[in-house]
């Protein structure tokens, strides 16, 4: 049945009236700027100029009060060389855009923390570094989320090991540090929805609308919790000069044997 405009009118006015009564006594924090605020499109797949070996690469998702606390970010997807990473927070409580720079490092990158460097899983050999641009969110039930910042980083072709270990540069610092809380390290789930990337978990809903091609079995998984954003690397432990020595000595004695018995 249609409505005659009158009749619209005088409903919207009282709507109005109630809103505005009801906004008299909201809390006072508002949300945060949007991906459209910040000047980028809310799209999951890099669309800058991050091509490796050369560029970085920047996205933006928004992450709405109500609708979604969790995110995508794809980097040169559809290619050979994929990284995906995931960001979950608790609660959204007043949204809010979030960007995401991918930074190349050099192989060999340490951070600063004492037995590990940084994984080198790029195209071209580099370590891939995820930053978040901006003023970041802020943690609390009156910010813009609440709980932790959840981090799932996923990549193609499967290179590391299950020994890897997320790395974290909390706020405005440069000092990187090990995540340790709700981590878990697995090449064979997929992230999907989040309950079901937890570790011992095989199986996950699917959600209408959802994207579901995100990882075959295979591409490496790791993910750890943190309360509050910036920096993530992934890290593997490096060998211990006493290692090396003793696998550069078990080297030269099997060469030595192999020339003595060719003799």
């Amino acid at each position: 049945m249609f409505t005659s405009p009158s009749s619209m009118l005088r409903r919207t006015f009282g709507v109005l009236c109630v809103a505005a009564a009801l906004l008299a006594f909201a809390p006072s924090a508002s949300a945060g700027p949007l991906c459209s605020d910040l000047g980028f499109a809310d799209d999951p797949f890099d669309t800058g100029s991050g091509d490796p070996p050369s560029g970085d690469g920047i996205i933006c998702r928004d992450f709405l009060a109500g609708v979604n606390n969790a995110a995508f970010y794809f980097f040169d997807f559809g290619t050979p060389f994929e990284h995906l990473l995931r960001v979950t927070v608790d609660t959204v409580v007043q949204s809010f855009g979030l960007v995401i720079e991918r930074l190349f490092q050099p192989a060999g990158t340490t951070f600063g923390v004492s037995g590990y460097a940084c994984l080198a899983y790029g195209e071209a050999g580099q370590c891939v570094q995820y930053q978040t641009l901006g003023t970041p969110p802020v943690q609390g039930p009156n910010g813009d989320y609440d709980g932790d910042v959840h981090w799932l980083v996923s990549w193609t072709p499967p290179i590391g090991t299950i020994n890897g270990e997320i790395i974290h540069a909390p706020g405005t610092s440069n000092t990187f540090g090990i995540l340790t809380d709700n981590k878990f390290f697995n090449d064979n789930l997929g992230p999907r929805d989040f309950d079901c990337d937890l570790a011992f978990t095989q199986t996950c809903g699917e959600t209408p609308g959802e994207i579901l091609l995100l990882k075959a079995v295979g591409d490496p998984t790791r993910a750890a919790s943190s309360n509050n954003f910036s920096s993530v690397v992934v890290v593997e432990p490096v060998p211990e000069p006493a290692t090396l020595a003793l696998l550069g000595l078990a080297a030269t004695g099997f060469a030595i044997t192999r020339r003595r018995n060719r003799r």
